[in-house]
């Protein structure tokens, strides 16, 4: 039923003043601002101990209340005409809040409204904001962590370490191919020359010339130490010889050269020992063969000198980096980056899990990692870790850079 028109409706002339601007005639104020003036009305904020934003000490005489968040909510409550109350809750910190709308902490008391606010280093947490409203952020900070340093590498890595893990695999590759080649130009060698076949007196002149007078202790050295025969048979032998005809002493010569020569021939001929005589050269160490008068000649040799000089480049590129290892101790890689932090594998840790609400949304697997190293310890545990150098603990940059 519509009301009489005297009582309804809106009068304009009473709104806008004479001058025309905008407001009651007699200055009334129908929606008066109730928060510019407390009048004394008591705030509880939630906060604890947590340098430099807060610091209080409720047993001091007089009570402690101080850092620089504190002074901002005194200033506020100076400014409203409030006192200002204390809702502490050290035990608790940060707190949290469950989704029943109860809690604990500072988040606890304001999710409860056991608190009008709550400060000590509160974060934009996305989860939270669902329960409590956030101010307007007046500073940025960043978390970052204090890792153990690291460690001096252990004793028997020194052999290991002039090299990195390339090189090694190129020196074993090296190797490799030496022994390869080895064995494969003594294939060769065997199967395209003329070793075993008669001796040509005429091509042979003057190699036959050259080991006339050692040719028979050349043989000596050629046979195996278990079936080798004393100097004074060898004596006896060389005595011997001197009495037979210029012609049959020719050809005893020749044919020894032969035996010799075949001896020789048998060097290389599998793969273990091209491997063996491959390491010996690693190490500069010439096979004994080719310290003897009955060393090879043709292809192989030309192989093994080739070879020994790679080898003794390799060699002295690691006697290098070996002094250089010597010289300055090498300690382990130091975790100065976030990936470092998670290749490590060690975990970080605080007193409140407030310190990764920020990383809970993250789904990137370096963040999940990161998450999963987290640990919650009690301020004891976190000293007696710190002794022990397998733990890294978190602790907040200041816009200043201190911490």
């Amino acid at each position: 039923m519509p009301c009489p028109s005297q009582t309804c409706g809106f009068n304009v002339s009473n709104y806008v003043r004479s001058d025309g601007s905008a407001g009651f005639v007699r200055g009334a104020d129908l929606y008066p601002d109730k928060v510019a003036n407390l009048m004394g009305k008591r705030l509880v904020m939630a906060t604890f101990t947590y340098r430099p934003y807060s610091i209080v000490d409720m047993d001091a005489e007089p009570p402690v209340f101080d850092g620089t968040e504190t002074r901002i909510a005194l200033e506020f409550c100076k400014k409203l005409n409030a006192s200002w109350g204390a809702s502490v809750d050290a035990e608790n910190e940060w707190g949290e809040i469950y989704e029943n709308d109860t809690g604990n902490g500072i988040l606890g008391a304001v999710a409860e409204d056991r608190a009008e606010l709550g400060y000590g280093a509160i974060y934009l947490w996305n989860y939270e904001y669902h329960f409590v409203d956030y101010s307007v952020p007046y500073i940025r900070t960043g978390i970052t962590c204090v890792a153990p340093r690291p460690l001096p590498l252990p004793g028997w890595l020194t052999p290991i370490l002039p090299f990195t893990l390339t090189c090694w695999a190129a020196v074993g590759a090296s190797v490799i191919a030496a022994a390869l080649s080895l064995f494969l130009v003594t294939k060769a060698t065997d199967m395209f020359s003329e070793t075993h076949s008669d001796i040509d007196i005429g091509k042979k002149d003057k190699v036959l010339k050259k080991y006339m007078k050692d040719i028979t202790s050349a043989l000596f050295e050629a046979i195996p130490p278990e079936h080798s025969i004393s100097e004074e048979k060898l004596k006896d032998l060389r005595a011997m010889i001197q009495y037979l005809p210029k012609q049959e002493h020719q050809d005893f010569y020749r044919n020894l050269y032969k035996l010799v020569s075949v001896a020789g021939s048998q060097r290389y001929t599998s793969l273990g020992d091209c491997a063996f005589n491959a390491l010996g050269l690693l190490v500069l160490q010439t096979p004994p063969d080719e310290r003897r008068s009955t060393r090879l000649e043709g292809p192989n040799r030309h192989v093994l000198v080739w070879l020994t000089i790679m080898f003794l480049l390799i060699t002295t590129s690691y006697g290098s980096g070996l002094a250089s290892i010597l010289t300055v101790p090498r300690f382990g890689h130091p975790i100065e980056t976030v990936p470092d932090l998670a290749a490590s594998n060690i975990p970080w840790a605080a007193t409140h899990p407030a310190w990764m609400f920020s990383l809970r949304e993250g789904r990137d697997p370096l963040t999940l990692h990161i998450t999963s190293q987290f640990r919650v310890m009690k301020s004891e545990d976190m000293e007696r870790h710190s002794f022990m150098g397998d733990t890294a603990f978190s602790i907040e940059r200041l816009p200043a850079g201190k911490f």
